[in-house]
């Protein structure tokens, strides 16, 4: 790969594979480096932000739409229309960060709205913003607090 995209982090899960998104071509791709270190792959044409959850599923945003990878089955599911997913789910290129609840849901964050996906990874109720929202700020606190933080709106909780 040509170099590593600004503004998404590089991760390692608990499988101790490197993840990142890199440039091959002209095209922006999710790649992950294997456990050993000598190889890489390159996954997901056009990926974006990667999250790992507490049942150590990578979930990823692509102009394909959302995916989440089991690390430990080696299964993928996905959020797009043909599985019962309307577009709020699609994110494209969208989805700028996610984060876990307390109760297993996901967060997913974009400029504009928040969808959360259920524990059991089969409903999604979405929510409007009154602002955009930064990239990179967001965490969730020790009481399971998740703060959003806006551009110009200050935090959502």
């Amino acid at each position: 790969f040509l170099g590593i995209r600004p503004n998404y982090p590089l991760m390692e899960d608990r499988n101790h594979n490197i993840w990142l998104l890199s440039q091959s071509g002209d095209q922006t791709v999710t790649s992950i480096i294997g456990e050993d270190r000598q190889y890489y792959t390159n996954i997901l044409p056009y990926g974006g932000y990667h999250f790992q959850d507490r049942n150590n599923r990578m979930w990823i945003t692509s102009v394909s739409g959302t995916f989440g990878i089991s690390l430990d089955d080696k299964t993928v599911r996905t959020l797009n229309e043909k599985d019962g997913f309307n577009e709020e789910a699609q994110f494209w290129e969208e989805a700028q960060f996610y984060e876990e609840d307390n109760q297993g849901r996901l967060w997913m964050i974009n400029s504009d709205s928040i969808h959360v996906l259920n524990n059991a990874y089969t409903e999604m109720k979405s929510i409007a913003t009154n602002s955009r929202i930064s990239w990179g700020n967001t965490i969730k606190d020790k009481r399971g607090v998740i703060w959003i933080g806006t551009a110009t709106n200050g935090i959502l909780l």
